[in-house]
């Protein structure tokens, strides 16, 4: 197993080392280092311990709270979690200082909110992972929010979502009309936002819809909004004078979110998300706001006394195909993978390369075409490639693959204008001589049934000759026309070996033929002289 570090969950560490049966001969040993670290003590980390993490924390009237994730390993199948809660009067508003995903997880790791004191599904508010960014500021209807880390993994290295967060307790708003501010939704419905009641309030509230459509393969939601802003703009600093403000994320290519601001008369607007999760944050601020913008303009008084309003529905995107793809030492995928035709508009897929544990794996790209590179991309795992006629072939190692899966993760402001190939191979990256041992290097030279030199890589023997290039092309060697694994001299030698073989066996065959037949005629003639003498 090789592991690149872990942490402890306290100032001890005990290392154990245990030996097999067998005794030294079929182990190479280890090494590892040990060092201390600084603990800012700017927040509270989680801490697990005895397989369990839990904090619950008063917080009293005007006084901050800041947090941040695990640091330590942790088990598959962790939940951890924070109860907070204040006087009945108040409500606890909660506000991302930081949120940065470490490692893709495809939300096998999470961060979900609850407007309550017990994780109800009644009651969730979001559900953070890498697949949705975090909002800045979120806030309770009640006395009580529930913040809760679900991990079904596990982890040796620390969690995969860096967050710290602060929590305090303020004031009740003014919004009596009993909305319900915050919610997850997973299935078709109608959305209602109080616009007016945000915008006549005297201090800051956040609403937040998230919108999830992750039951569906390749799930994403179609939204369409009846609001009272004449302005839609990716730049949301220009909206920063704004009493309301209303942000839609997962909308764009970009990981920003589109803004709507400036107060006018009503007109209908649609988005389409291009994952499954689509975010839609209504957030009012009058305290930073310019005094001129809070009051409403005469000629839409009316017009806009009322709440936003709309539809959404959840569809799969059927450009994407299947979103896990086969198992197999070799595979490709080829976008567009249907034959009607492209249907236009932004694309964002993801897929999942199962691969056999233990192995690498190396990926060719060809004829990547796009616009450009901010909006046009491939992620192989953490690799970016970019849209060029050149072809890219580059080798993922098993450390840095988790759970035997290599995700890809295409995205493009147009689908029409983007084609690619990527093939990729199973293989076995052998360690450089100068760090393996001699009998690492034996072993692993007896398993290794096709040697590529020039990558150090080993791959099956079924893989060799088949009309594909398997072994991984190395940067500074030489443009070649054939991989090593489909050189004309070896594939075409192994062929014509074959027939001559072929024709060996049969020539001999015929030979015994003709010998069977002369002895049995031989044997024939004697049986018949014999009898004609007697």
């Amino acid at each position: 197993m090789s592991l690149s570090s872990t942490f402890t969950s306290g100032p001890d560490i005990l290392v154990e080392f245990i030996t097999s049966n067998a005794g030294p001969l079929l182990n190479t040993g280890f090494h590892f280092k040990a060092d201390s670290i600084i603990d800012p003590d700017t927040s509270e980390p989680l801490q697990l311990r005895n397989n369990s993490c839990f904090v619950e924390r008063y917080l009293p009237e005007n006084k901050e709270s800041t947090f941040s994730n695990l640091r330590s390993w942790y088990p598959p199948n962790t939940t951890c979690a924070y109860r907070f809660y204040t006087t009945p009067e108040d409500v606890i508003r909660l506000d991302f200082l930081l949120f940065r995903i470490e490692r893709f997880t495809v939300c096998e790791e999470s961060v979900k909110l609850y407007d309550a004191s017990e994780p109800s599904p009644t009651k969730i508010i979001t559900k953070l992972c890498d697949m949705n960014k975090a909002q800045a500021v979120y806030e309770s209807t009640g006395h009580y929010l529930y913040v809760e880390f679900v991990s079904s993994r596990g982890s040796l290295d620390g969690s995969s979502i860096s967050y710290e967060f602060q929590v305090k307790s303020v004031g009740a708003s003014s919004l009596e009309s009993g909305h319900v501010c915050n919610r997850v939704v997973d299935h078709d419905g109608q959305i209602i936002l109080p616009f007016h009641e945000l915008n006549s309030t005297s201090h800051p509230v956040t609403c937040n819809y998230t919108l999830d459509a992750s039951s569906l393969m390749h799930g994403r939601v179609n939204l369409t909004l009846e609001v009272p802003f004449e302005k839609t703009t990716k730049t949301c600093l220009d909206c920063k004078t704004e009493s309301v403000i209303l942000e839609i994320t997962g909308a764009t290519v970009e990981e920003t979110p589109l803004c709507l601001c400036h107060i006018s008369r009503k007109r209908t607007v649609t988005f389409t998300s291009l994952s499954s999760i689509m975010g839609v944050t209504l957030r009012s601020n009058p305290t930073n706001a310019d005094p001129k913008v809070l009051s409403t303009p005469s000629n839409s008084k009316n017009s806009n006394n009322k709440d936003i309003t709309g539809s959404f529905n959840f569809f799969s995107d059927v450009r994407c195909g299947p979103e896990i793809l086969k198992l197999d030492l070799q595979g490709s995928i080829t976008f567009p993978s249907f034959q009607d035709g492209n249907l236009p508009g932004p694309v964002h897929c993801l897929w999942q390369v199962p691969l056999l544990p233990g192995k690498d794996a190396g990926f060719r790209l060809e004829n990547f075409i796009g616009n450009n590179c901010s909006s046009d991309y491939l992620k192989v795992n953490h690799i970016l490639l970019c849209p060029t006629l050149a072809e890219h072939s580059f080798v993922v190692q098993r450390e840095d693959i988790k759970s035997s899966n290599v995700l890809l993760d295409l995205r493009a402001s147009e689908a029409t204008e983007v084609n690619f190939t990527l093939w990729w191979t199973q293989l076995r990256v052998l360690p450089a001589p100068s760090t393996a041992s001699d009998y690492s290097l034996m072993s692993l030279g007896k398993e290794c049934e096709f040697l590529c030199a020039a990558s150090m890589t080993c791959i099956r023997k079924e893989l060799v000759c088949n009309g594909i290039p398997n072994c991984p092309r190395n940067k500074d060697a030489p443009l070649r026309m054939y991989t090593p694994d489909e050189e004309p001299s070896m594939c075409l030698a192994g062929r014509h070996n074959l027939q001559l073989h072929w024709w060996v066996i049969g020539f001999g065959l015929g030979i015994c033929v003709c010998i069977a037949i002369g002895l049995v005629f031989s044997v024939f003639r004697r049986c018949q002289i014999h009898r004609e003498r007697f």
